[in-house]
């Protein structure tokens, strides 16, 4: 798994690309943590090439949601139709900003 992030305009976004598990699901919650400050109103995190991810990529995303609740607006980005699925099991699909493959 690799995370990029940067930093435009106060906004945030992290590209995570790979599997999203139990090693990796940390390592998500640690960029969101840091990607949140006070110069970012908005974080944005595209999930178009994660190839996998369980229970605990959730949880990081949970985790990342729960911090930016507050003061921060948080877009999830073109999830692969299995992560997708992950949000629509769950019930989460309403609880995070999810945008459409090919749309921004």
């Amino acid at each position: 798994m690799s995370i990029e992030t940067t930093i435009e305009e106060g906004v945030a976004f992290i590209k995570v690309s790979g599997d999203l598990d139990t090693e990796t699901g940390p390592l998500l919650l640690d960029a969101g943590r840091q990607a949140l400050t006070d110069f970012v109103n908005t974080l944005r995190i595209d999930l178009s090439e994660v190839t996998f991810m369980d229970s605990s990529g959730l949880n990081a995303l949970i985790g990342i949601r729960n911090l930016a609740l507050a003061r921060h607006t948080l877009i999830v980005d073109h999830p692969s139709a299995k992560v997708r699925r992950i949000f629509e099991v769950t019930g989460l699909t309403q609880a995070f900003g999810i945008t459409e493959p090919g749309l921004a």
